[in-house]
């Protein structure tokens, strides 16, 4: 994604949050705050061009496809659990683009599988299901 590429690596959570809604924006999106998770989901998305598979978490952001209300509390709870571990990272060292280098050699190892990234084995826990309010 080319708006990682071009973003500074310095901004502080709240500075690259803000220019994150503001690319999603322009690129077609709506963007509403799950209450329930703190996300910020920004929805009217293409998968393979603005995030992967079903869904990309970038700090407290979503990118997606389907609206925020044709979205699972599964799903959501998956994706705060991403954030979660951004802002573990984020805040052990200040700088944003900590998170992803993690994330992504956990897919170099065993090649690639992402049922065997760690952190996607976290967020699945997280997901779990579901009670009547939505919480976990």
């Amino acid at each position: 994604m080319a708006f990682l590429a071009e973003t500074n690596p310095s901004l502080t959570n709240k500075q690259f949050h803000d220019a994150l809604v503001k690319w999603a924006k322009k690129e077609g999106a709506t963007c509403e705050k799950d209450k329930v998770t703190g996300l910020t989901v920004c929805s009217g998305l293409k998968s393979g061009t603005h995030f992967g598979l079903s869904g990309t978490t970038l700090g407290d952001v979503t990118l997606t496809g389907p609206p925020l209300k044709n979205l699972s509390r599964t799903f959501l709870n998956h994706e705060a659990e991403h954030m979660r571990q951004w802002n573990f990272y984020y805040n052990q060292t200040n700088f944003w683009p900590t998170f992803l280098v993690y994330y992504f050699a956990q897919h170099i190892e065993p090649a690639g599988d992402s049922c065997a990234n760690i952190y996607e084995q976290q967020a699945e826990k997280r997901a779990g299901p579901t009670t009547v309010d939505g919480l976990s």
